[in-house]
């Protein structure tokens, strides 16, 4: 993990300042924003309900690695009235890549990073004939649907590592307010190839996700202890996220599941939804 809160364990007088905190990956950390810290959608949802508020969202976190820092004690959950969590996407969004990392042959010996895929990408579009890029995609996609090991790890996700998450902290702080976000489809757009004979064609990247994001969701619902928002029911196009592929603009290609500045806000209006504003 990136951070040990240290600073914030010692001193247990800072934790009377917030009463809401928000957990969780580089979703909730703001990832790719301008300003993250201002724009995201947690310090978004803090400003427009009045609410003294921290970010212990970190890159790359995974919902069990959450939850080894909940019951190691690592955030302040006992006193906060409010908490939101992301978490879930990293840990489906892992193998899916793997299984891409796979079909563009890229070195599969250690972890398979978004930053990897993209820079793979951009040296296929500009050294492979596009149609034979599209091939590999289109492999891709067929191979991440039905696949056991990525099915596992939503039903392990969603029977228990997100309700152990839930249970540290009521266990910590029965009163609180607990708000998960769920996962999002990130890969609306379409794949733009130019053919030999110069002609453009698309491809569709919504399966490259979509089932998944689909079944942690239709497992992982409101219950009384927690409430979830549907920030999949507003994240339905491209310009809420970061991911993009066009083969005549090869610098901007990206498998970047992270929202947009216009993303984040309809995030904080998913939460909005579900929050109860309890003096």
């Amino acid at each position: 993990m990136a951070e040990q809160y240290s600073l914030y364990s010692a001193d247990a007088e800072i934790y009377d300042i917030y009463e809401y905190i928000a957990l969780g990956d580089s979703i909730a950390k703001g990832y790719a924003l301008p300003d993250p810290d201002s724009q995201c959608y947690a310090a978004l949802f803090a400003l427009s309900h009045g609410l003294a508020y921290r970010n212990y969202a970190e890159l790359g976190l995974t919902a069990q690695e959450l939850l080894m820092a909940i019951r190691a004690d690592m955030y302040p959950v006992s006193e906060v009235k409010l908490i939101t969590i992301s978490a879930g996407c990293n840990d489906v969004l892992a193998p899916v890549l793997v299984v891409l990392a796979k079909t563009l042959e890229m070195d599969n010996s250690g972890p398979v990073s978004i930053i990897g895929v993209n820079n793979r990408l951009k040296e296929l579009f500009l050294t492979e004939p596009h149609e034979r890029v599209r091939f590999r995609i289109e492999a891709a996609i067929r191979d991440v649907q039905d696949n056991m090991r990525i099915e596992r790890v939503c039903d392990e996700l969603t029977k228990e590592t997100l309700p152990s998450i839930a249970r540290e902290i009521k266990k910590r702080n029965p009163n609180v307010q607990l708000i998960f976000t769920n996962i999002y489809n990130p890969y609306h757009s379409r794949a733009v190839f130019r053919t030999t004979d110069g002609n453009l064609q698309s491809l569709e990247l919504t399966e490259l996700f979509r089932t998944y994001a689909e079944r942690v969701n239709k497992a992982f619902v409101s219950t009384s202890d927690y409430a979830v928002a549907d920030t999949d029911k507003f994240i339905t196009g491209t310009e809420f996220v970061n991911a993009t592929m066009n083969g005549d603009d090869v610098s901007a290609i990206s498998v970047d599941p992270h929202p947009t500045r216009e993303g984040h806000r309809l995030i904080k209006k998913a939460i909005d939804a579900v929050y109860k504003n309890v003096e």
